[in-house]
């Protein structure tokens, strides 16, 4: 059983970010400019959510301004983390519980 240790040490070791205080422009930005479809959202060391790419399309669709909507307000909560010593057949029985893709 594979650890997410040994697969993260196989990997870059960089998360994009962004605050919740932040606005959402300044997260699409980000995203564009790092060419991912989601951050995971951090309060100084501390997880506190995530934001895609389809998080910000409800906004826009809603006719909302992306310059005054806060990511806090969009942000996905109480998702599970892993940890590092958990197994992949950890993550995907947690990735199936809360029906995340």
């Amino acid at each position: 059983m594979e650890k997410i240790t040994s697969i993260l040490a196989k990997k870059e070791m960089h998360f994009h970010t962004v605050t919740p205080g932040s606005s959402v422009d300044i997260a699409l930005s980000r995203m564009c400019h790092e060419n991912v479809d989601y951050l995971i959202v951090m309060d100084g060391e501390n997880y506190v959510g995530l934001l895609t790419e389809h998080d910000i399309s409800r906004v826009v669709i809603s006719n909302k301004l992306l310059t005054k909507t806060k990511v806090s307000d969009i942000m996905n909560r109480g998702l599970p983390a892993a940890a590092t010593d958990d197994t992949v057949e950890r993550c995907m029985q947690l990735m199936r519980q809360h029906h995340i893709r």
